[in-house]
């Protein structure tokens, strides 16, 4: 049996556990959500981008964003460099995700560590 097994890293365990939760949802009204941290790249991934990546899949298949996400990014988009909301306002817009319509999920930040 040797060559057969192939020992599984922590991102392929953590590709599973993504994969198995959007089995579980399919069909029902629940997004999931996910983003993996490298040590290779780590100084890219501040929260605020971490933060930002979670709430963009969130929105991603909705039909219509909420126009206090949306303005929030158009509103920056102005200033210098084009950049981001920070990461307060990423965490203010979570809370706001509509509920009960078909590809939405309510979303309610955790504690921060």
């Amino acid at each position: 049996m040797e060559g057969k097994w192939k020992a599984l890293t922590s991102r392929d365990v953590s590709s599973l556990v993504i994969d198995s939760l959007c089995d579980r949802v399919r069909g029902q009204n629940v997004t999931v959500g996910c983003f993996y941290f490298d040590i290779a790249i780590q100084k890219e991934q501040s929260s605020t981008s971490t933060m930002g990546a979670l709430l963009k899949q969130a929105v991603g298949g909705w039909e219509e964003i909420p126009e206090e996400i949306s303005g929030a990014y158009q509103d920056q988009k102005k200033a210098v460099g084009g950049r981001g909301p920070r990461l307060a306002d990423i965490v203010e817009m979570l809370p706001v995700f509509p509920t009960g319509q078909a590809g939405q999920a309510s979303v309610k930040p955790g504690p921060a560590y």
